[in-house]
């Protein structure tokens, strides 16, 4: 049996070439969900509006590209006091 993974933080774009962030997601709420509350997406893609409302009818966590490593850092953050 492999060993198991802790993850503090889940960075992930949301526009992905086979498994986009929206799936991505999905499949993490269904197989991992305590680890839900544990993804920050970063996305350029901040004009289509089916990525906001993705984003915000899930309550999730996002930054838009670019960004700095200070909005990260405290993205990270807000995200593990979220994991509590």
């Amino acid at each position: 049996m492999p060993p198991l993974v802790h993850y503090d933080v889940i960075l992930c774009d949301l526009r992905l070439p086979e498994l986009d962030g929206q799936d991505f997601y999905h499949l993490l709420k269904n197989d991992s969900p305590d680890l839900q509350r544990r993804v920050i997406f970063l996305t350029g893609d901040i004009l289509n509006p089916m990525s906001i409302e993705f984003l915000e009818q899930h309550n999730l966590l996002w930054l838009p590209k670019p960004c700095s490593g200070a909005q990260v850092r405290e993205m990270i953050q807000q995200a593990l006091r979220n994991a509590l």
